[in-house]
């Protein structure tokens, strides 16, 4: 008699993914406390600004008090440190309310005249009048512009002419990658490695290089290390 019984599939196996170890240097100075202070400093001027409007939980939660105090060991000032948290809150400001978050007003297309305003105020405009009352209007109207205002008011206290053009020069690299991610959410098309984009004609071209090198010029860490000077003693 044939066994008509259905024979049970064969036990799965899993294989676990193997991750190795995370290899970094261990921080220089924890200091928690140092930390909660700039946090708390920030999230005062945060509220007095206007920036991150309704969201002021949300920024203390992010912790960027911390994250200066990890990155910027030379210096225990006060000060010196929370001007490094204000470049970091002003500038995600300028990116979540000018270029990424339509919910708070981003506009592709009012990108490039928001960001010109911003020129204006990491460097001083000089109009003659009536204009340069018009200018300041606009520039005290938008959180964003006096975020960046009071943060370019605390750099001067710290830096030379040269560490400040330093900064701005940073900074004004990171404000046209943000008008070439705009030109892509106009034209609805992420870039590629063909016809408009191409510099390089080779078939080992990769399509991603038009948005690594913008996330390479609005990464924050040349604006860092030009601040490490200003901020360290």
């Amino acid at each position: 008699m044939n066994d008509i019984t259905p024979h049970s599939a064969p036990p799965k196996t899993t294989t676990r993914l193997q991750l190795p170890a995370l290899e970094c240097p261990l921080p220089l100075r924890v200091d928690e406390a140092l930390g909660d202070r700039i946090n708390e400093l920030l999230v005062g001027w945060v509220r007095r600004t206007g920036i991150f409007k309704g969201q002021v939980a949300h920024v203390r939660a992010s912790n960027f008090g911390r994250f200066v105090m990890l990155c910027h060991p030379d210096t225990d000032d006060v000060q010196r440190l929370l001007l490094a948290a204000k470049c970091m809150a002003a500038l995600f400001a300028v990116d979540d309310y000018y270029c990424d978050d339509e919910r708070r007003g981003a506009n592709p297309t009012l990108l490039g005249a928001r960001l010109s305003r911003a020129l204006a105020t990491m460097d001083k405009a000089y109009l003659n009048p009536p204009h340069d009352r018009a200018l300041k209007h606009a520039l005290e109207d938008d959180p964003v512009l006096r975020g960046l205002k009071g943060y370019m008011s605390h750099l001067d206290r710290y830096s030379t002419a040269s560490q400040k053009a330093r900064v701005q020069h940073e900074t004004i690299a990171m404000f046209v990658s943000m008008s070439a991610e705009a030109s892509w959410r106009i034209d609805t098309a992420c870039p590629t490695s063909g016809s408009t984009w191409r510099i390089v004609r080779s078939t080992a071209l990769s399509p991603a290089w038009p948005l690594l090198i913008s996330l390479a010029a609005m990464s924050l860490r040349p604006i860092s290390i030009s601040l490490r000077l200003c901020v360290k003693w």
